[in-house]
Formats: structure tokens, sequence, C-alpha cells
């Protein structure tokens, strides 16, 4: 008997535990190569998002809540500042740009923003503007 025989007929008196093994491989290997898809894809549209903008300056507390809020829309808003503040930004020549974005209200599920028309001057990525969707 060759070893390849032996081989078929031992899979086939165990082919119940046969085809569970290679579906239990099948769904591994298919769960990591998802994960892992899924973990680059986060990562470039975040980096997308957050790569145009600077700087972020906001109140005293969290850098993080501070970004995840003003930029992803993600977690709870931070504190406000005053006005005078962003006026000190844009008066600053190092500044080419200021946008104030006040967070915190909600209508339904979907959050308020408030900004001024300086948001639409920046680019979403280098040569594109960002612009407002209409309706819902």
């Amino acid at each position: 008997m060759t070893l390849e025989r032996l081989v078929l007929r031992s899979l086939r008196h165990r082919l119940l535990a046969t085809v569970l093994s290679a579906l239990s491989i099948a769904l591994g290997v298919g769960l990591v190569v998802g994960i892992d898809t899924l973990r680059r894809e986060a990562r470039a549209n975040f980096e997308g998002a957050a790569g145009t903008w600077d700087l972020v300056v906001g109140p005293k507390g969290s850098p993080m809540a501070l970004t995840l809020s003003s930029l992803f829309h993600l977690g709870e808003a931070t504190d406000t500042m005053p006005v005078s503040a962003l006026e000190r930004l844009r008066a600053d020549p190092r500044v080419a740009l200021a946008v104030p974005v006040v967070l915190g209200d909600r209508f339904h599920e979907f959050r308020v923003v408030g900004t001024s028309e300086d948001l639409f001057r920046a680019e979403a990525r280098r040569g594109v503007p960002i612009r407002c969707a209409e309706g819902l």
C-alpha cells in the first residue's frame, strides 16, 4: 500500500474530523485576513480624514477626546473656547486658516455641527475642497 492510499484511507475513515478541521483552518485564515484588511482600511480612513489638519486647538483636557470629537465626530464634545482665542489664531501670520467647530447638540441621531464658511475654504485632501452634501 502506497503512502497516498494510506493517507486517503485515513482521511475517509475520519471524514467528519477532516472536514471540520479544514473548515476551521479556512475560517481562521479568513478571519485573520478580514481583520487585517479592516484594520488597514480604518487606519487609512482615519489618516485621510486627519491628514489635512496640521494642528487642532482646543480647551484644556484630553488631546485624544479633542481630536476624536472635532475631526471624527466621535465621543462627547469637549468644552468650548472663547471667540477671542480664535481671533488671536487668525491674527497670527503663521496660521493659514483657522476654522471654528462647535459640537454638542443632536437632532434625533444626527450630531449638530456649528462652523463658519471658512471650513469650505479648506481642502479634504490636497486639491479637493470640502463640500456639503445635500439632504438626507
